[in-house]
């Protein structure tokens, strides 16, 4: 009975790490292979792990390597093994169960399952993000599972399910990154946030980049706070890793085919697609391997663009408002001599949003005979072509706070001008679209004078070469990466000329990685130190067009060369049996040379050069407790820096300020009741100095400009905590006991301290400089609650396969979008009189649910999602421009969708 009771225990340790994750061997860690329950309470202990639920049947088998140390590999029967040494466990709370219950066996005259097994690697799905995380960190991770569950296309479809991460979008190629509360709201190209985003360790400087496709993906974890001690590029708010799938030395691959389309009263019902693949392919066994990875990703039209198919404009009434709404004949204010007519252009599309994205990657994997080296050899490529995003704008009247009424030319939406109607007075309507549906009832249909094209084409690739000296592990990663977008937009959204533009930007980036880290034998330590050297030359060109009566058209081009460079150590000591010690260290260095001009009729054309440096030391310690082998707390101090930024807006080379932060964390995590609980939680309190905010310039005399300013003091306090419960293991039958529950939420308080800018305002028709003061306004992008939820339970019926039913939730709170709680611009009487979401967005839920099937043999699997269940609107972000243009500027979610894929595994 001990026997049995112990392999139950075996197999409940191990049902958290994912099957795909062994399959595609991604090291945990390797420890000295132990027999007994004391020896395992000399293990390094690191629980914090997020790990995935699925259930996976192992198998124990040996491995001999001549040389290596003896090490823990747990395995199914499709694994090929790779080994490493030297590293710190981050799932030895497993293993102490594993081997716990190993040695309740052998205690009991049990046979022992790991008779004559030398090595023993432990590997899961979850563990990646950890290994680059020197501190107690706030993990979330994601595999390959949860990824296609949620439907996540790209970076940002995951935040959407994350607490305390906010990713905003203002196109397919343009993102901006927040982890509690703090981030750049910058979408310039030129912008660096304060996140790192990187994929297989190396780190994309250029936001075009960082929203990379998600395809044939490992692993994907959130790194929460700063990484002022980490390898890799430095970052204050926290650090986003992408792990690809690794080549295995069995021919194996695997297929998905997803097919869906929107399911809504206002978009029109087109279909999506989506088919990405990988192929295993050894060249020489156990010595050369290599894996192919491709996607296709499509979305066919699904906005109604009312201003398309018009006739010429010589063929329309001029003297009445046209067709979409367009003002034809009118003469501009002011003296100038009356124009011709003019107006949308003819002939232009129906129905726009249409996108294709494809992507490939090439990884060659070579384990050098006789030695402890690996060589990887990464090329990689994505072109995508897309109608530019389309939103929806709010005009905001004459006086600029009438929500509801019409933009600068008085253009009103046809469905906004029905429920004037309906409701019968401005003020009905503004309450009614400003707090309890801040969107229009159709944002899918609009009136577009402009469908602008976006292309993005980029291609890199990198060599990793790792390698083991006795004690020593060395890892050199050189990579190189190159983009060219081209967008032509109407940032607008309506059939006036206000914010049209073209803007095609291009850089390159080298990034050189070096770490080394061993242990030392006469300590309980291990260390790890290392450099890292990013340079990126970057060059964009924008050429916008503007109404301010006439219209003007003005070029703007700049260039920026950005060198960053990081050196860093780091140590874990054990310290008695229950605490252990890690600090670390690191000196930031960062230049940037911008070269900008602006030539047109206005502004005045205008140029500037300039160079600045920005260094700083950074730094973090920890201290870890384990109360009991199955609850730990730790407590956390780092020092965070991000390096000044030039304003790409701007024509005066004007850069803000570097940003510091100083950032305290307390934390828990924990196992229970036989390892069917895991959970974890912290605590954290961040004060900023010159925290760096991203602000819309809303001048009544000058095109609103995206500026970045310091604001004097800013403070962050909140929680984050994850639980999962599989309450059926062991109670009821093997087939029944798969119900599994995760529950994410987040808690933030956060406030500008101190923040103050000089805004130019008509008063009285005479120009005048007010003072608008934010101090005391939440952070952007920092909702106070979020909440996300999984609910899965798999029915694993003999001879027929699994059915499992999945339901995921994610419920935000308030969210606003602008230093001002999201209440735009103030007039010239410096009175704030907008609604209270005229650019925010009230709280709101989205539901999931997926149905999948699986063979017995699990090769095959067939399932059935929908996303966004109940069609809820939302906006994404907003801005208000209502100073110049009398206008709001909305970027609306997803509707409803739903479809089916089918996946081959082989």
């Amino acid at each position: 009975m001990s026997e049995l009771r112990a392999g139950v225990d075996f197999g409940l340790a191990l049902r958290s790490i994912s099957d795909e994750a062994i399959r595609r061997q991604d090291v945990v860690c390797s420890l000295p292979l132990v027999r007994s329950n004391e020896d395992t309470r000399k293990l390094p202990r690191d629980p914090r792990l997020d790990l995935d639920h699925s259930l996976f049947s192992t198998h124990a088998i040996a491995h001999q390597t001549d040389g290596h140390r003896p090490t823990l590999i747990m395995s199914d029967s499709n694994t090929v093994i790779s080994i490493a040494s030297g590293r710190r466990c981050a799932l030895v709370g497993l293993i102490v169960l594993a081997f716990g219950s190993v040695a309740s066996a052998q205690e009991s005259g049990g046979a022992d399952p790991f008779a004559g097994v030398e090595e023993m690697v432990v590997t899961g799905s979850s563990a990646a993000a950890l290994l680059e995380a020197p501190n107690p960190s706030s993990v979330i991770s994601f595999d390959t599972q949860d990824l296609e569950a949620i439907g996540a296309a790209d970076v940002s479809d995951v935040a959407a399910f994350t607490p305390n991460l906010e990713i905003k979008t203002s196109s397919s190629t343009a993102a901006t990154f927040f982890i509690r509360g703090v981030g750049l709201a910058d979408f310039s190209a030129n912008a660096t946030g304060s996140v790192g985003v990187s994929y297989d360790g190396v780190p994309m400087n250029s936001s075009a980049q960082q929203l990379g496709q998600l395809f044939d993906i490992q692993n994907f974890s959130v790194l929460k706070g700063p990484q002022s001690g980490a390898a890799g590029r430095n970052a204050s708010a926290g650090a986003i890793q992408i792990t690809s799938r690794q080549p295995g030395f069995e021919h194996s691959g695997n297929l998905l085919v997803s097919v869906g389309q929107f399911y809504t009263v206002d978009a029109i019902d087109a279909p999506q697609y989506n088919i990405e693949g990988g192929f295993d392919t050894p060249i020489v066994p156990d010595v050369l391997t290599s894996r192919i990875a491709f996607t296709f990703k499509g979305q066919e039209p699904y906005i109604t663009n009312r201003c398309g198919g018009l006739p010429p404009i010589p063929d329309r009434n001029v003297r009445r408002r046209g067709l979409c709404n367009e003002v034809l004949g009118i003469d501009p204010p002011g003296p100038s001599p009356p124009r011709p007519p003019f107006g949308v252009e003819a002939f232009l599309p129906t129905e726009v949003g249409e996108s294709f994205d494809m992507g490939g990657r090439a990884i060659l994997k070579w384990l050098v005979p006789d030695t402890e080296t690996a060589v990887t050899l990464n090329a990689h490529g994505r072109s995508r072509r897309q109608d530019s995003t389309l939103g929806e704008a709010i005009g905001t009247g004459s006086d600029g706070t009438s929500f509801g009424g019409g933009t600068v030319s008085g253009y009103i939406p046809p469905e906004v001008t029905g429920e004037f109607r309906a409701l019968g007075s401005t003020t009905a309507l503004a309450k009614n679209l400003a707090r309890d549906r801040p969107l229009d009832k159709r944002p899918f249909d609009g009136d577009y004078n402009r469908v602008g094209q976006t292309r993005l084409d980029s291609y890199g690739g990198y060599l990793k070469v790792e390698s083991t000296l006795g004690d020593i592990e060395i890892k050199s990663t050189t990579s190189a990466d190159y983009y060219d977008r081209w967008r032509s937009t109407d940032s607008d959204f309506t059939p006036d000329v206000l914010f049209e533009s073209i803007t095609n930007d291009k850089a390159w980036q080298f990034v050189q990685d070096l770490r080394v880290t061993g242990t030392l034998e006469d300590l309980p330590l291990e260390w790890e130190a290392g450099a890292i050297y990013v340079q990126e030359d970057l060059y964009s060109r924008v050429s916008q067009q503007i109404e301010v009566p006439a219209i003007v058209r003005f070029v703007r081009t700049y260039t920026q060369e950005t060198q960053a460079a990081g050196a860093y150590a780091h140590f874990t000591l054990d310290l008695l049996e229950s605490f252990q010690l890690q600090a670390g260290a690191r000196y930031n260095w960062e230049r940037k040379s911008f070269d900008t001009q602006q030539d047109g009729p206005n502004p005045i054309p205008t140029s500037c050069d300039e160079t600045r440096t920005w260094s700083a030391p950074t730094g973090a310690v920890s201290l870890t407790y384990d109360i009991t082998e199955e609850i730990d707390v730790f407590w956390k101090y780092s020092r965070g820096f991000k390096a000044g930024h030039f304003n790409a807006n701007d024509t005066d080379c004007e850069a803000a300020s570097p940003e510091n932060i100083d950032a305290f964390e307390i934390g828990m995590n924990a196992t229970g009741w036989a390892q069917r609980v895991r959970m974890s939680a912290a605590l954290f309190n961040y004060a900023y100095e010159d925290y760096q905010v991203f602000v819309f310039q809303d001048e009544f005399a000058n095109p609103p400009s995206l500026v970045i300013r310091n604001a004097d003091n800013a403070r962050v306090f909140g929680a984050d905590a994850d639980v999962t419960v599989q309450p059926l293991i062991g109670f009821v039958p093997e087939w029944f006991e798969n119900l599994s529950v995760t529950l994410r939420a987040g808690w933030l308080e956060t406030r500008f301290l101190r923040f103050t800018q000089l805004q130019p305002r008509l008063r009285n028709n005479r120009p005048v400089e007010i003072v608008e003061d934010n101090s005391g306004n939440p952070l952007i992008n920092s909702p106070r609650f979020k909440v996300s939820g999984t609910l899965s339970w798999e029915f694993i019926l003999d001879g027929v396969g699994s059915f499992t039913p999945r339901y995921d939730f994610t419920w935000t709170d308030d969210s606003f979008f602008d230093p001002a709680e999201g209440r735009g611009s103030l007039n010239g009487n410096a009175i704030r009189g907008n609604p209270k979401f005229r650019t925010g967005q009230p709280a709101y839920i989205l539901h999931n649910i997926r149905v999948t099937y699986t063979t017995p043999d699990g090769n095959i699997s067939m399932a059935g999602w929908c996303r966004n269940v109940t069609d809820t609107r939302y906006k994404t972000a907003a801005f208000d421009v209502s100073a110049f243009s009398k206008v709001a500027i909305n970027f609306v979610g997803e509707p409803r969708s739903c479809g089916g894929e089918l996946k081959l595994t082989w």
